[in-house]
């Protein structure tokens, strides 16, 4: 039994860095939903059709930022392919289909200085696909049979993104990378979303 005076060590067991992530980004991913309010916000197919003209300029320009070359190497290094987490096609295939025939210019591309603030766009971006999925369904029942390949990703090549920006978000911090940055790089992330896909630049809602 241990006296009075004797020192206990307690081990506190640090937030891995999905669950810092998701904690200290929280504010901001709220304020997104609330600027596009998705699915209500969407009335008819040419709402969709600018909605997905919008997301598409977010996405070509994110997508472009991220395949630097100087970030080549470490990307595979924690076991990532950016083209498996690569969707602009995507939207640009919805896009085709709904009679969409000009292709906006990609967005003033997010201010990512380091890896590590690249990673943490990808995590913002594959958060954002998971939605998606659940968003789909939503979309149809709100405007019949609609493309929603970008939406709920049943032809995207890799069959587990998610869980494979997860995984890579632990082995980069394994490898001691800096979080900070990274939750950095996901913050400049949202307010990309946040100031270019709001629901006043693309909707008729009142």
């Amino acid at each position: 039994m241990l006296s009075s005076s004797s020192s206990v060590r307690v081990s506190v067991r640090r937030a891995d860095l999905p669950a810092r992530l998701r904690d200290e980004t929280s504010d901001l991913h709220h304020a997104v939903e609330l600027r596009m309010g998705l699915p209500e916000s969407v009335r008819s197919r040419g709402d969709y059709s600018r909605l997905l003209a919008r997301l598409f300029a977010v996405h070509s320009a994110i997508e472009t930022r991220l395949d630097a070359p100087s970030w080549s190497e470490e990307w595979r290094a924690i076991g990532l392919e950016l083209v498996d987490h690569q969707r602009a096609s995507l939207l640009r295939d919805d896009l085709h289909n709904l009679g969409v025939s000009q292709i906006p210019p990609p967005a003033l591309a997010p201010e990512l200085t380091t890896f590590g603030q690249a990673l943490g766009c990808l995590y913002v971006v594959e958060g954002s696909a998971v939605g998606g999925r659940v968003l789909a369904p939503a979309i149809q029942t709100i405007l019949g049979r609609v493309p929603t390949a970008f939406l709920d990703g049943e032809t995207r090549g890799h069959p587990h993104p998610w869980q494979a920006t997860l995984t890579a978000l632990r082995r980069f911090e394994d490898g001691h990378g800096d979080g900070d940055d990274v939750i950095l790089g996901a913050r400049i992330t949202f307010r990309m979303f946040g100031h270019n896909v709001a629901r006043s630049t693309w909707t008729t809602a009142a």
